[in-house]
């Protein structure tokens, strides 16, 4: 069973491409994950600010536009 966020969309599946990431758009999840476990609104979307940045540096070598964009649905929903 898969953990329930506030922030993060637990309805994205990020899954099939998360291996490809680098290490650091993956502790920069591990960071959102553990501010949103603590309530920490402020820390998060910092954190997610750097995982947007962070991932936009993977395309198109490594993730396409579209999981970019799925990681920033899932980790950023302050977007709108």
């Amino acid at each position: 069973m898969s953990e329930e966020f506030r922030w993060i969309d637990n309805s994205i599946d990020i899954s099939s491409f998360y291996d490809r990431l680098s290490p650091i758009v993956k502790g920069l999840i591990k960071e959102a994950e553990k501010a949103d476990r603590a309530n920490m609104d402020v820390v998060y979307e910092d954190t997610c600010d750097d995982i947007e940045i962070q991932a936009k540096l993977l395309v198109p070598d490594v993730i396409s536009f579209k999981e970019w964009h799925m990681i920033c649905d899932k980790y950023y929903p302050f977007t709108g």
